[in-house]
């Protein structure tokens, strides 16, 4: 299989960690090799009433919604919000940031 070397460091490409499938409950955050975002997965998953996230945010930057997944445009990033919580922040790999982002618009 051929695996991704490039600028960017992935720790399942470069070295074979698979953090996401070793994280305790809490919150996965692993950033997206190559694609320049982080996927937050919180454990255990939980059902978001995305029309009623939406509308709190809706004040905070672009947002668009169906029953599927809300999207945030703010601060630089795309937020994509599924309703069992899984957020995929694009703009970014830094799993620090995405996580604020996320705990700031989404809740932790």
């Amino acid at each position: 299989m051929e695996t991704h070397k490039g600028a960017v460091s992935c720790p399942v490409c470069d070295e074979g960690r698979y953090e996401l499938l070793a994280a305790d409950l809490g919150q996965a955050a692993v950033a997206l090799c190559g694609r320049m975002a982080v996927q937050i997965t919180p454990r255990p998953a939980r059902k978001l009433d995305l029309a009623q996230l939406a509308e709190r945010l809706r004040d905070a930057g672009l947002v668009s919604a169906n029953e599927h997944l809300l999207r945030l445009e703010v601060e630089g990033v795309q937020l994509t919000v599924f309703a069992d919580g899984r957020t995929i922040v694009k703009g970014t790999d830094d799993v620090v940031q995405a996580r604020a982002l996320f705990a700031r618009y989404v809740g932790a």
